[in-house]
């Protein structure tokens, strides 16, 4: 039976070959853009979900809201809190700390060359409760207990000792500090919050304990990341309360608040959480738009297929009627028609796959994905995927099937079956359908495209273009000012200048209050950023009121510039001439003042996502800068950057020459808008032509079936113009519908989107109306075409051959 039905099968995709290629272009254009989709979409929804302990693990962010509205999470606390709850709560079973690294560690094995560790983390000795992973060598339960202990992973041992055992060695690192190895484990899951490269025990940084003495790291108020491990079967909100009673007696005060987020949401949802662990994280909302685009060209397909067939229905009646004379039950007839598209999806899973295989290298480049094509030879992976092809030729083929099947043999030699009963109704209710997801994906679209314009066009205060950034190596602090000597006389040095972060990095690694400005209280929260006298200038800070540091005054360290929106916080009134210029102010926890000489106009140091924020900028000198900012000449790019590497060479033997363009790292912030954006881009375009495949399938079959009726009117002396309307009125109607659905829908999504970001377009009804007309205008002139093409054949022709 099965044999013969393939056989049926395969006569009939030759006998209507031009609509079985129709059909099969569209399942296959259909499942290989959810299979590419699906590459990206299925190790994001997989990140942070197989740790053993997961459901217990909880980290403690920080949350402030501000008088303005505003509300930033940052993944930090002080280093004491954990170990108190864990004393006074029974909410926590265990806890573990973490500590990137404030500057890349350089590891150098003895007689070795050394190595850059960019992934160093200082962690608690009950790191291994937490995250739990084969040791490749040393004892999980002691490797991270005693002080300057480290735990290597296989790729950094391979770099630094090759194929000699790693266990027991030594290697020097922050200071000249010796660390013993004493495990080495695999290199850490990529879809994870987090990532590193080492791990040194916690007990290193504790005074009194360990040789850094970091008192910084063992105090009340600090950076410190937490995680808190729930005892079995507790409720979280208990550990909830528990931090809610810590926060009170602390005096946190009503804006400040620790927050508990569970392991399962790390990955997908921190998108907005400030100060991570170095690692990645994914969007949430990206994901949801890249699954709705997925299932909306995967239903575009079962819409042509099911529009396609339903409009064949009078072609295949006298076949199923003949069929059912013979003896052949509605049971045979379903199943016959079923299995035509069985073999056809199957056909399309198989080209789909291969053309999946083919792309995804290219489209993960062009949009900035990570698609997973490990996970087309994964067999678990495989039979989804078969199993959503099974799904799909049920869903194409079951309605044509029931329709087909449920005529009795006479209606099939006595008259042509009614637009309605072949499923007209259905089919206009699909048509409508497609139409109104084309119009939301590209409306979408379009709207996307320009927030990413409005943010590459945002003024940003400040200019970061050919300006370089050198990270200092520990062997620079007593060499600083030399160093900067000989990069400013380096051919095509336009400016150097010195900071503890860089502008266009992603914000300051220091978030501070304001308490107080010209003997008047206050409660701002803000960052604060340290810089020398030539970073004004460097960057070209715009100064609004007051003056910048002066290079010849060394009064001016220790003084602050700060931002407009600081300035209008505390008072600044340039109409009335009320200024806080001259005025002291004090940050938080500090009784000395520091005097405000300048105003300068506000920078986004975070994506378009944030709010500027109050920003105090202090003179610090040449002295603990942890960066070197170079701006060089555009027309000397390569022989400034070979020039620079070598004065780096001669201060620096040891630490690996490296830079990075602050342009390029600031744009790095617009990733996620830029690759929605671009994947968009590309999926929208899969779903119009889809829905183009759809209409031209289904117009050719409207236009053979009536082009008698053509060509009857067109003897009669119908013009043209009166032959495409009568053909397409209904298409024009259905797309009037999908307009009135489509457009309130996507207001509403795009508003909803728009909302995420403190500086963003307006939306404006020409994106609207352009999305619009231009779906319009390809779908009329995909139908349009067709009915043209017959109102010009000879009238003769069509009435002799309808």
């Amino acid at each position: 039976m099965l044999k013969n039905q393939m056989t049926f099968a395969l006569r009939a995709f030759r006998k209507h070959a031009r609509i079985s290629f129709l059909n099969l272009l569209g399942l296959t254009i259909g499942l290989a853009s959810a299979l590419l989709i699906s590459l990206y979409v299925w190790p994001e929804l997989q990140a942070d979900q197989h740790h053993p302990l997961g459901e217990r693990i909880y980290k403690v962010n920080w949350e402030e809201y501000r008088e303005d509205g505003d509300h930033r999470t940052y993944a930090l606390t002080g280093g004491v809190m954990a170990p108190r709850l864990y004393e006074e709560s029974s909410a926590v079973a265990n806890f573990c700390r973490f500590q990137p690294h404030t500057a890349e560690l350089l590891l150098k094995p003895e007689n070795r060359s050394p190595v850059k560790g960019e992934g160093v983390l200082f962690t608690d000795s009950s790191f291994f409760t937490f995250f739990p992973v084969p040791m490749l060598s040393g004892d999980p339960a002691t490797c991270l207990v005693t002080p300057a202990s480290i735990v290597l992973t296989e790729s950094l041992a391979q770099k630094l000792f090759g194929d000699q055992e790693a266990m027991g060695q030594v290697v020097e690192g922050h200071r000249k500090l010796p660390y013993t190895v004493t495990g080495v484990i695999p290199d850490p899951d990529p879809y994870s919050h987090f990532t590193y490269d080492a791990l040194v025990s916690w007990s290193t940084t504790v005074p009194n304990v360990g040789p850094l003495n970091w008192e910084w790291m063992n105090r009340e108020a600090g950076n410190i990341h937490t995680y808190i491990l729930l005892p079995e079967g507790a409720d979280p909100l208990v550990l909830q309360r528990a931090l809610d009673q810590y926060s009170e007696d602390l005096e946190y005060g009503d804006d400040n608040r620790l927050v508990i987020q569970s392991m399962p949401e790390m990955y997908l949802h921190s998108a907005g959480v400030e100060f991570m662990l170095p690692g990645r994280v994914g969007d949430y909302q990206t994901i949801l738009v890249l699954i709705a685009l997925g299932i909306f060209i995967l239903v575009n397909a079962c819409i042509n297929y099911i529009n396609i067939q339903t409009a064949r229905a009078n072609e295949r009646l006298r076949e199923m009627g003949m069929r059912k004379t013979m003896g052949a039950t509605r049971k045979g007839l379903i199943a016959q028609i079923l299995a035509e598209t069985l073999v056809l999806t199957f056909v399309a899973s198989v080209l789909a796959y291969v053309i999946a295989q083919s792309v995804a290298p290219g489209l993960a480049r062009w949009v900035g994905m990570n698609l997973d094509v490990s996970l087309l030879v994964d067999p678990g992976y495989l039979a989804i995927y078969l199993g959503l092809g099974l799904v799909l030729s049920l869903l194409a083929g079951g309605y044509p099937a029931l329709v087909l099947s449920g005529f009795h043999p006479s209606e099939a030699f006595t008259k042509h079956i009614t637009m309605a009963r072949s499923g007209g109704r259905l089919r206009q209710v699909l048509t409508t359908v497609q139409f109104a997801t084309s119009l939301l994906v590209i409306t979408g679209t379009l709207v996307i495209y320009q927030q990413v314009r409005f943010q590459q066009n945002k003024d940003l205060g400040f200019d970061l273009n050919q300006v370089v950034q050198l990270p200092l190596s520990t062997a620079l602090d007593s060499l600083q000012e030399n160093f900067q000597l000989a990069l400013e006389n380096v051919p095509g040095v336009e400016q150097t200048s010195i900071s503890l972060d860089v502008l266009g990095a992603g914000g300051t690694s220091s978030v501070t209050g304001i308490s107080q400005v010209g003997g008047v209280d206050y409660e701002i929260s803000g960052r604060y950023f340290g810089m020398d006298e030539d970073f004004s200038e460097t960057y070209g800070l715009r100064v609004m009121e007051g003056r910048s540091f002066d290079k010849d005054l060394q009064t001016d360290w220790g003084k602050v510039m700060i931002n407009e929106t600081l300035a209008k916080l505390v008072g600044w009134e340039p109409a009335t001439g009320q200024s806080p210029i001259g005025s002291d102010l004090h940050l938080y926890g500090n009784t000395e003042g520091m005097e405000i000489i300048g105003i300068v106009e506000d920078m986004h140091l975070l994506s378009m996502r944030y709010k500027v924020e109050p920003l105090v900028m202090q003179h610090i000198g040449n002295t603990n800068a942890g960066t070197i900012s170079v701006r060089i000449d555009a027309t000397q790019t390569a022989s400034v950057l070979a020039g620079i590497e070598q004065v780096w060479g001669q201060y620096d033997s040891e630490y690996p020459f490296e830079f990075s363009f602050v342009d390029q790292q600031y744009a790095s912030m617009f990733a996620q808008e830029q690759t929605l954006f671009r994947g968009m881009t590309f999926f929208s375009l899969v779903s119009l032509f889809m829905a183009v495949l759809g209409l031209f399938g289904l117009t050719s079959y409207v236009v053979i079936n009536r082009k008698r009726e053509i060509g009857i009117r067109k003897v009669l002396g119908a013009p043209i113009a009166d032959l495409l309307w009568r053909i397409n009125h209904r298409m024009a109607i259905l797309f009037g519908v999908a307009l009135i659905i489509a457009l309130p829908t996507s207001f509403y999504l795009l508003q909803d989107w728009l909302s995420n970001f403190a500086y963003r377009i307006e939306l404006s009804p020409v994106a609207f109306a352009m999305g619009a007309l231009g779906t319009l205008l390809l779908l009329a002139g995909t139908a349009g075409s067709q009915t043209l093409v017959a109102a010009l054949r000879n009238p003769v022709d069509s009435i002799r051959n309808g």
